[in-house]
């Protein structure tokens, strides 16, 4: 009996940050759906390997189920001017069933450091076990699916890119990548990788210590993940246009419990996505029940996850600069570390840097690892200052920092664990440049140095964490740094449980007595009335306040005062003048 296609929910069809599951709705109402989507110029559509091969050996594509026709998909999405987005994931997918690896693949499950098999809740409550990528069946799949895929796309003549993205999870202030594994099958692997190493003397005369295992399991995690993704460039050479890492908001591994007797708040999903975001990664809401994309968290999402986000994220491969009078995540400070390594942030936590950061510009700083850093895309970023440790440094590192310093930026470096060589190369270029050297001694020894608009504060934090009473002197320590650097920022008094974030654009023709213009989008997540002052200096005009939402404002001179309601949103839009 014929029956008419009966049009499901939304959410399940675009979950999610303009991602389009084709496989979820008829191929017969791809056309309604994408025609019904406004205010979104660019469509995401992930690619389900699973869909497309239950057995890894078979393919198809438009052959058998209509719904594997990504050619029809993507005619379509151009027909209403829509730019296609294809992504071809790294690692398991948390949304899809075996993580989206076919079917008869699924053998040897992924596991955690604890031996725990490892799973996530979908935004309908299915629970999707993911497995092993370190099982080489799946990687000589992979590889023949991307060569199918390739061959597909070229013989289709579809016109769209492949971006591939690498989904995971943020915990213990990281990143996690799903592929990540401590299954029999990774350790398998793993010993065979540390046989290997050991054929190298200079390795084999190494104790191999707790922490140096956990940094060579990080070392074979990340040789196996870029097989994946040669793999992948290989195969789809002319369509790749590089990676992406999008972290999936209830994904930790506690969440699937905590979401079983409905014990999270909307609090800590905000800020499982301002981590994310302060560490450069997309934050996506696909695990989301449709419930809890409702009240504040729309607000929320519909200012720091909006669709004009997504434009961004994926307008580097763009010509036009339409984008540039778009808000975009702004942070006053940039901490530079070696996110390869683990616990590559001990020593700056251990300065006391991080929490007089997270004290004073919370939600300010932004963590970069410095395989994504190339110092001349920091030239018109918007940072005020950046932060190098000295163990981490090579002198090509060491270099760049210099030049950003010598082109006016504020740059911190800590010189614990900085190379004798290096050391060497700071003298001769304080010797080279004829640089007034301004030494003081302040609980360590200090070099600062100032040359036009750039500031360079050199310190060893060594000497900082073998304090008697460390915290608070350290706490001390850099609040007499910050005020000797004069730095002008807004300072921010909030009670407990309210949650901010800075963004900025560049001014249009008619404000040009501005530099920028800053917003501050301010949430009360809670149950409760709460406060929220700031004051800022005089180089910031203020422009309007909007998208109010159960809260209301005093303003005098240089100060604004917020008295929000519970559930409460608002933003306040600021003028920046050139010092």
């Amino acid at each position: 009996m014929l029956t008419t296609p009966v049009i499901k929910d939304d959410d399940l069809v675009f979950p999610g940050e303009g991602w389009f599951l084709y496989w979820k709705t008829s191929a017969s109402l791809w056309k309604t759906k994408i025609e019904e989507l406004s205010g979104a110029s660019k469509i995401i559509i992930p690619i389900n390997w699973s869909f497309h091969s239950d057995t890894g050996e078979r393919f198809d594509f438009a052959n058998e189920k209509p719904e594997t026709d990504l050619k029809k998909l993507s005619d379509i999405c151009q027909q209403y001017d829509k730019e296609v987005i294809f992504l071809l994931s790294l690692s398991p997918m948390p949304f899809l069933p075996n993580g989206g690896i076919p079917f008869l693949l699924a053998r040897n499950n992924s596991q955690n450091q604890n031996g725990v098999n490892k799973a996530f809740a979908d935004s309908e409550g299915n629970i999707n076990q993911i497995f092993s990528y370190f099982d080489p069946r799946i990687f000589t799949a992979f590889t023949r699916f991307c060569h199918e895929l390739g061959t597909y796309f070229s013989r289709a003549g579809i016109n769209a890119g492949v971006w591939g993205i690498d989904c995971g999870s943020f915990e213990e202030g990281h990143f996690h990548s799903f592929i990540e594994d401590f299954s029999p099958v990774f350790e398998k692997g793993f010993s065979r990788y540390v046989q290997a190493k050991k054929e190298d003397e200079t390795f084999a005369s190494q104790n191999i210590d707790q922490e140096v295992e956990a940094n060579l399991k990080k070392d074979y995690q990340k040789v196996i993940y870029d097989l994946y993704l040669s793999a992948a460039e290989k195969e789809l050479s002319t369509y790749w246009q590089g990676v992406k890492k999008y972290g999936f908001l209830l994904s930790q591994t506690n969440d699937i419990i905590f979401r079983s007797i409905d014990h999270i708040s909307d609090l800590a999903i905000m800020d499982e996505a301002i981590s994310y975001l302060s560490h450069g990664v997309y934050p996506s809401s696909m695990l989301l029940p449709t419930r809890r994309k409702k009240g504040i968290f729309s607000s929320f999402k519909n200012k720091i996850l909006s669709r004009e986000s997504i434009e961004l994220l994926y307008n580097d491969k763009t010509l036009t600069s339409s984008f540039d009078f778009c808000f975009k995540p702004s942070y006053m400070i940039k901490v530079y570390h070696n996110a390869e390594v683990i616990n590559s942030l001990n020593q700056v936590t251990e300065s006391g840097f991080l929490k007089y950061c997270d004290t004073n510009f919370k939600s300010n700083t932004y963590f970069s690892s410095y395989a994504d850093f190339n110092w001349e895309d920091e030239l018109e970023s918007g940072h005020e200052y950046f932060y190098f440790s000295g163990k981490d440094l090579n002198l090509k590192r060491m270099s760049s920092a210099l030049k950003m310093f010598m082109n006016g930026m504020n740059i911190f470096i800590d010189k614990n664990g900085l190379d004798e060589s290096l050391q060497r190369r700071l003298e001769s270029f304080y010797i080279e440049n004829d640089l007034e050297i301004e030494r003081l001694r302040y609980l360590t020894q200090i070099e600062t140095i100032s040359m036009g608009d750039g500031r360079l504060f050199i310190y060893d934090s060594s000497e900082l964490v073998s304090l008697e009473n460390a915290s608070q002197k350290l706490e001390q320590f850099w609040g007499k740094v910050f005020t000797s650097l004069e730095i002008e920022y807004c300072e921010i008094d909030a009670e407990t449980g309210i949650r901010y974030v800075w963004y900025q654009r560049n001014v249009g023709h008619n404000e040009l007595k501005y530099e920028r213009v800053k917003r501050i989008n301010i949430f009360n997540p809670s149950s409760y009335k709460k406060k929220f002052k700031i004051k800022y200096p005089s180089t910031y005009v203020f422009q309007k306040i909007i998208d109010e939402e159960n809260v209301q404002l005093t303003n005098t001179t240089h100060e604004i005062e917020l008295s929000f309601m519970p559930k409460g949103s608002v933003s306040l839009d600021f003028g920046v003048i050139s010092k």
